[in-house]
């Protein structure tokens, strides 16, 4: 795989650490869980008694904070826990920084003179991306333009374009 040029894309399915993402919102806000009967809802408020989050089957829901927990700084309060690719980026594989957004998932529909919220049902992640070996990382072209000689990010940023959203790298690669 070293000898040629090759890119990998697509979505990949990956999740971020939930467990450990979820302990860590409990240390920082200093809350505490309460279970119901059933033990199938997980629920965390601060010492305010205010709901922190609520997470069952069919919810992964950080209330009025969700949106800005994932999107602030595109993701990147959450993007740490990211780390399902690891074992496969150190060796062979690369992957370029990422400075966006989580790319799922989004609500159903637009909705009219806002940005795409994030939904409720599962947590986001950065599930689509563009994985590229060693060999194809050497032939990026770097110009006087830009530091880095590519773009990495997601397509329709501020658009609604369906529950996921596409990334795309656009870099110059020299073949010769």
């Amino acid at each position: 795989m070293n000898e040629e040029c090759v890119v990998f894309f697509g979505n990949f399915n990956c999740s971020i650490d939930c467990e450990r993402f979820l302990k860590d919102q409990m240390n920082l806000n200093k809350a505490r869980i309460v279970e119901n009967d059933n033990n199938d809802q997980l629920e965390a408020y601060d010492l305010s008694l205010r709901k922190i989050f609520t997470v069952t089957r069919t919810q992964f829901n950080f209330h009025e904070n969700h949106d800005w927990l994932f999107g602030t700084c595109n993701g990147q309060l959450v993007r740490k826990y990211d780390c399902e690719l690891e074992p496969f980026l150190k060796g062979s594989l690369y992957e370029p920084n990422i400075y966006f957004a989580p790319t799922d998932p989004y609500e159903l529909g637009p909705t009219f003179g806002k940005e795409p919220n994030f939904v409720r049902t599962e947590c986001p992640a950065w599930r689509s991306r563009i994985l590229i070996n060693q060999r194809t990382r050497e032939k990026i072209h770097h110009d006087s333009f830009s530091s880095s000689g590519l773009y990495y990010g997601l397509v329709g940023e501020a658009e609604y374009l369906g529950q996921s959203k596409p990334v795309a790298m656009i870099c110059t690669i020299c073949l010769k």
